[in-house]
């Protein structure tokens, strides 16, 4: 999954692959903007979901599985992008953004 323009609610496959290095960029149209994750499911301490702004700053790393939801720290910038970075064993659900909200 590698896509310039997301558009919500956008993720990773369900369940997503080994190796794999894929990035959504979502374009809000303005800063102060935050990313809510329905699902964040990962193999913990081997993939990771990263949260970045729109100058590649990475604002937040989420590893494992948060059954409650999660919502990135804000991103200040008019785009900011999620990257899913997988190592070549476990696989596990991925995630989903169904949200972006003010921050």
């Amino acid at each position: 999954m590698s896509d310039p323009n997301a558009t919500i609610p956008f993720g990773s496959p369900h369940p997503y692959g080994n190796n794999g290095d894929c990035t959504g960029v979502y374009d809000n149209g303005s800063g102060g903007s935050a990313f809510h994750f329905s699902l964040l499911d990962t193999e913990k301490n081997f993939d990771f979901v990263i949260v970045s702004d729109g100058n590649g700053n990475e604002l937040a790393r989420y590893t494992g599985t948060d059954r409650n939801g999660a919502t990135s720290p804000c991103i200040t910038t008019p785009t900011g992008s999620d990257r899913l970075l997988t190592d070549p064993a476990v696989t596990a659900q991925g995630f989903t953004v169904d949200a972006v909200v003010a921050c």
